[in-house]
Formats: structure tokens, sequence, C-alpha cells
């Protein structure tokens, strides 16, 4: 919740991707159910929400998955470089492995399942106090996420 002088508008929703290089996966074999991660090497970034529990979804059940592994940070870009020199699994959002997947560089694990999608937002001070650049920036924010998104390249 925003404080009453700010203002937080949704911006998109971010799909959140499980994945690993190619050559991880061809070394370990690929997760085909959440329970499986517990006995993979995986990549855990320590500022997601759940902690170390990976949290996935599949025809309305949810299924957790307490994952362990060789590395915990708090920076996705480290752990994307990790996952990309094969040391293991990770759940990341769509702009920080995105296009690794979209290249084959990386490759989506349980893909019958889904993890939850992050929204994205600006948060601005309240229109009495907001200045014409940040409210244009805003706007674009708004149309570039809005675009990018319907258009899958986000």
């Amino acid at each position: 919740m925003a404080p009453a002088n700010l203002r937080v508008r949704k911006l998109a929703d971010q799909k959140v991707w499980i994945c690993a290089a190619p050559a991880y996966a061809a070394r370990y074999g690929a997760p085909q159910q959440p329970g499986d991660l517990e006995r993979h090497h995986c990549l855990h970034y320590t500022y997601w929400a759940g902690g170390a529990e990976w949290r996935l979804e599949r025809d309305g059940a949810v299924h957790l998955a307490k994952v362990a592994g060789p590395m915990r940070a708090n920076n996705g870009d480290l752990l994307r470089c990790a996952a990309l020199d094969g040391l293991g699994i990770i759940m990341q959002p769509d702009f920080i492995v995105g296009d690794d997947i979209r290249t084959g560089r990386l490759v989506p694990l349980l893909p019958d399942y889904s993890v939850t999608p992050r929204g994205i937002h600006v948060l601005y001070p309240h229109r009495r106090y907001l200045s014409a650049k940040v409210r244009a920036f805003a706007e674009h924010l708004a149309v570039y996420f809005g675009e990018a998104w319907a258009h899958g390249s986000g």
C-alpha cells in the first residue's frame, strides 16, 4: 500500500519463468513435476517473497517445492549468468530471462505449470505534487508496457 501522498499504477503483469541452460538439462535431466525441483541445483533469489519455497500452479492446484542449490543471490542478473553457465535452475521474470528463452540459451522447465505473474508498477506523487516531467514519464511507461507486453516483447 502506497503512502497517502503517493499513487501507484499497475503497468503490466510480468511472466515468471523456471528455466535452465540446455547443458544443465542434458546433464541432470529436466524436472517433470514441482517436487522434482527439490533434487535439483536451484539458484535462489534471496528477495523472493516465498523464500526458498517456489510456488507453482496447475489447473487451480498449488504445488510447493523447497529449493536449495549452490548459489543464493539478491541479483537476478547474477543468477541468470550462473544459469547460462549451467550451474542450475532459476525462477526469474521475463525482463531478465526472456531474451535467453527466445534464443534458446535457456530452456523453460515445467511448462504445464505456471508461477503467479509479478506486477510492474509505477509509484508517483499525488496529482497536487506531480511535475509535468514525472506525469509524462509515467504515461510513457504505461504506453510502453501496454504495447510491449501486448506484442510479447517485454
